[in-house]
């Protein structure tokens, strides 16, 4: 499974210098002040891509 995730501009720039690999994206949002207990969430499941295939 490969899990994508979008944020707007405001909530995102908390996260452009953050390795994924160091920890949790929720922390590091939480950290910055961002409610993450407010938001929408929308999953869809879709097919792989050839690329994502190869992951």
């Amino acid at each position: 499974m490969v899990e994508r995730l979008n944020y707007n501009l405001e909530t995102g720039q908390h996260l452009m210098n953050f390795d994924t690999d160091s920890g949790s994206i929720y922390s590091r949002l939480l950290a910055a002040g961002v409610d993450i207990d407010h938001v929408t969430r929308t999953i869809d499941a879709i097919g792989a891509t050839d690329e994502d295939a190869l992951l």
